[in-house]
């Protein structure tokens, strides 16, 4: 009998729990939760800054293309026929030019029949 107590004993001893206890598992799925919710802020921020910063290359181009529309202008631009000049200053920080402009002005009437 003192036998089967120490094989019994010794059968208990040698069995060993393979696993993860109910807190482990409780802690380690608290830690992914945060990291993903820190990972999906910061891919939103990344996004905001991204739009952002397209803006303003969009807002850079359309500048550049004005600006060399206006320099293609002024270059090309000659004295008129009656002598004058098309660009009267032209300094560092200041373009002065003449143009001129016809401007059609076109009168709608409307009848109305009672």
């Amino acid at each position: 009998m003192n036998n089967e107590i120490r094989n019994i004993k010794r059968h208990s001893d040698s069995q060993i729990n393979y696993g993860f206890t109910l807190i482990e598992i409780l802690v380690s799925s608290a830690i992914l939760v945060i990291l993903a919710a820190g990972y999906l802020g910061l891919q939103f921020i990344l996004s905001q800054n991204q739009t952002a910063a397209w803006k303003s290359y969009q807002s850079i181009e359309d500048a550049n293309l004005a600006i060399s529309t206006l320099e293609k202008e002024l270059r090309n631009a000659r004295q008129s026929e009656t002598g004058g000049y098309p660009l009267e200053k032209a300094d560092d920080q200041e373009i002065i030019f003449y143009s001129f402009v016809l401007i059609v002005l076109i009168f709608h009437q409307t009848i109305c029949i009672q």
